[in-house]
């Protein structure tokens, strides 16, 4: 049900941070998110539908976090610094699970309130507190960021030079159907079916193949993403650092850095589908190597392009492109659960060969189609101004005194 709410709120979230700012909806996501997960326990012991209905709220309320970042950084990120910034942000997604796969697995047995329900708890009410203040001390512009210095703040601005209007109505078709809007969908839709078997399902085939018990199963399941945040943060300064210096077109760096998380995770499944209980260190190799570079997509590849060929409207097409990739989410397990109902070892290679081939057929067809630069149905028109950059600077200054 999570899954399910969180795809009906991708677009409206996108529209929303639009009109009222991505900080405003980024915070409000998470701190009603948060509240649905602390009562997840008390609806499960209530009855059955209220339970669905909490995880169905509680995705819908998480649903906007992604497409309002696309609106926050467009404020707040330099091109120049762009795959360090949002490389470092989103890294927070590896180290969410690396800190929640073994910290959960050790709640479920001594956790409080018969183990499991802690784990909606302490989670619930850490990510309250840390939106309580990050709608407190975080603003929608560096021009009203307390906590920065006014050349700081003078040097984002100027270096995104943000247009001051935008086209008067949102070009849904061209979101919709353009190529380079349809290049991302594809690859984001293909990417997402393999990560989500990665954070889903590695834990069943632990389990039934690799045969580990529920403890070094949350342990084994975290190292993965323990070395995809590591790559993640270093990969972030080598795009910026290829492009920043003209060692690679911006086109070029997208490209390899998409190829690098897409082929890299389908070699790894390939390996993976031959590996049985009399191996299993050799499986968490193959699991480690193959989630190792999927952070190149968010740091140098598809999700960052995602913040570049928009424009003002990059908040709408990250949550269209939210919504295709939650689509895995919950087709995904019924369509595993449906092959690998006897839980062999056969079973699960067809679902490793089968998102190989997505993994494929996803990077290739964005390497075709994929585009770099703001599209033309973007752009604002010829008739409206950007901001006046000597104006801009003497209200910065008056702000600071």
């Amino acid at each position: 049900m999570f899954f399910y709410g969180y795809f009906f709120s991708q677009i409206p979230g996108g529209w929303l941070s639009s009109k009222i700012g991505g900080v405003r909806t980024f915070g409000l996501s998470i701190f009603l998110g948060s509240i649905t997960t602390v009562f997840i326990p008390f609806a499960a012991k209530i009855n059955l539908y209220l339970l669905l209905v909490f995880r169905f709220l509680t995705g819908f309320f998480h649903g906007p976090c992604f497409p309002s970042l696309g609106t926050l950084w467009s404020h707040w990120a330099p091109p120049t610094e762009r795959s360090r910034i949002l490389g470092i942000a989103t890294s927070g997604v590896q180290l969410g699970n690396i800190i929640a796969l073994p910290f959960g697995g050790i709640l479920c047995q001594h956790g409080f309130d018969g183990g499991w329900p802690s784990i909606f708890y302490i989670y619930g009410v850490f990510g309250i507190v840390w939106a309580a203040l990050f709608l407190a001390f975080f603003s929608e512009s560096p021009a009203h960021q307390k906590s920065i210095s006014r050349e700081e703040s003078f040097y984002i601005i100027h270096s995104i030079n943000k247009p001051v209007n935008r086209p008067k109505k949102t070009p849904w078709k061209s979101l919709i159907t353009s190529k380079a809007s349809l290049a991302i969908y594809v690859v984001t839709f293909c990417f997402n079916w393999g990560a989500y078997l990665y954070m889903t399902q590695i834990p069943t085939y632990i389990r039934d193949v690799l045969q580990f018990d529920i403890e070094s199963n949350g342990i084994l399941s975290s190292i993965p993403f323990l070395v995809s945040w590591i790559v993640v943060i270093i990969s972030s300064f080598i795009a910026d650092y290829l492009i920043s210096k003209n060692k690679l077109q911006k086109i070029s760096v997208r490209k390899l850095y998409t190829s690098l998380s897409m082929f890299t995770p389908m070699c790894a499944l390939i390996f993976l589908s031959y590996v049985d209980c009399s191996s299993p260190y050799l499986g968490v190799f193959f699991l480690i190597l193959g989630q190792a570079l999927n952070g190149c997509s968010g740091t140098g590849g598809f999700f960052i392009n995602s913040h570049e060929i928009a424009g003002p409207f990059s908040g709408i097409l990250i949550g269209i492109q939210n919504m295709i990739g939650t689509i895995p989410g919950f087709i995904g397990p019924y369509i595993v659960g449906h092959i690998t109902s006897n839980h062999k070892l056969e079973e699960w290679r067809i679902v490793f060969w089968l998102t190989s081939f997505l993994y494929c057929f996803g990077c290739i067809f964005y390497l075709i189609f994929t585009e770099v630069e703001v599209q033309n149905w973007a752009k604002c028109d010829k008739t409206q101004t950007r901001p006046n950059l000597d104006s801009e600077k003497i209200d910065l200054n008056e702000m600071s005194l």
